[in-house]
């Protein structure tokens, strides 16, 4: 794991005559540490909603996925409530995991244009790239313990006991539209957050066919999003966007908007915050302000938090993204990251 707090500014070089230190804003661990990051941090966002424990997100991000799955099933069959949802969501993975043949094609086509990369950044994305498709084949085979038909019923009596974590599964799991209509809803309503999250940027989405409606005397779209933000990051950033426009009736309050959105930032969640200041004024985000949280985000992805997916483009993307900073940003962000960056980690499940 990476030291639990980054280094100030003061203390970027060592004494004279001794190696520089890298910058922290710019330092990648290797790609061992980095991918145990992202294995962790991918399922932290979930399972500790669903109330796993931080040992056990250790156990799967050192390559315990079989050992923890087993466990589970033996607590869950005991009625224990977190482990009947962490399995849940495995079984959930499992079902949409690909395919060794998908996964062979991918790996290719992704280390023939991983070739055109700066030769130390090909190195790594290709040592990176190898540990996740390596996992997700052996993941095939690990997956073929969990037994789907046993574990939906498990998730089915606890949802009828109104739980909003397990309806929120079977809703994904459901098939059909009007079931997970219905039940999407039904797990926003009992209050799990990840529901009233997901459920709040269905109602705001602006599609022509729109599906995706409340029923009269049902709370708004931001208010499904107020009440997320209280556990959630990314609930708070989508907060902060309707609070600026004015989603679902409210009044735009951009002042409260900048602070929510600053919240989420600091909490690992900058979208928000950037996107923002594209249109803001600069007396309440100034651009230098929204490129040292870029930085910040940038920062985060080069650790292996927030990788939502592991390609080419992902490593161009930060590459660009921290492209032609200046110099007031680059120092902002080491500000910013010095007081916020162990904890946007630990947020994010690193």
């Amino acid at each position: 794991m990476l030291s639990p707090g980054p280094a100030s500014r003061s203390t970027l070089t060592t004494e004279r005559n001794s190696t520089p230190q890298p910058h922290p804003r710019t330092w990648r661990p290797s790609p061992v540490n980095a991918y145990r990051h992202s294995e962790r941090s991918g399922y932290a966002w979930i399972l500790r909603q669903l109330g796993m424990s931080e040992s056990d997100l250790d156990r799967l991000a050192s390559g315990g996925f079989a050992a923890l799955v087993k466990d589970l099933a033996i607590k869950a069959d005991q009625g224990d409530r977190s482990a009947i949802l962490s399995l849940g969501w495995f079984a959930r993975r499992c079902v949409s995991s690909r395919s060794e043949d998908q996964l062979n094609g991918y790996q290719q086509s992704q280390l023939q244009d991983a070739r055109l990369l700066p030769p130390a950044d090909a190195a790594w994305f290709t040592s990176f790239l190898n540990q996740d498709i390596d996992t997700e084949k052996q993941r095939i085979t690990e997956c073929t313990v969990i037994d789907q038909d046993h574990v939906e019923a498990l998730l089915t009596g606890l949802s009828q006991q109104g739980d909003g974590a397990s309806t929120f599964m079977l809703a994904e799991q459901s098939g059909n539209m009007s079931d997970e209509n219905r039940l999407a809803r039904q797990a926003a309503l009992q209050g799990f957050p990840e529901g009233q999250y997901e459920w709040a940027l269905d109602l705001l989405a602006d599609s022509e066919h729109k599906f995706w409606h409340p029923q009269p005397g049902d709370p708004s779209a931001v208010d499904f999003l107020r009440s997320a933000a209280d556990t959630l990051a990314t609930a708070r950033a989508s907060l902060a966007i309707c609070e600026y426009r004015g989603c679902s009736g409210e009044t735009p309050d951009p002042q409260k908007a900048i602070l929510d959105a600053r919240t989420a930032a600091q909490q690992g969640a900058p979208d928000s915050l950037v996107s923002l200041a594209a249109t803001a004024p600069p007396s309440l985000i100034s651009p230098t302000e929204a490129q040292a949280w870029t930085l910040f985000d940038v920062a985060l992805q080069q650790r292996g938090c927030k990788v939502s997916t592991v390609g080419v483009n992902w490593m161009k993307s930060m590459a660009s993204r921290s492209a032609n900073a200046t110099p007031e940003a680059q120092a902002l962000a080491d500000q910013n990251w010095q007081l916020y960056g162990a904890n946007a980690m630990q947020n994010l499940g690193c």
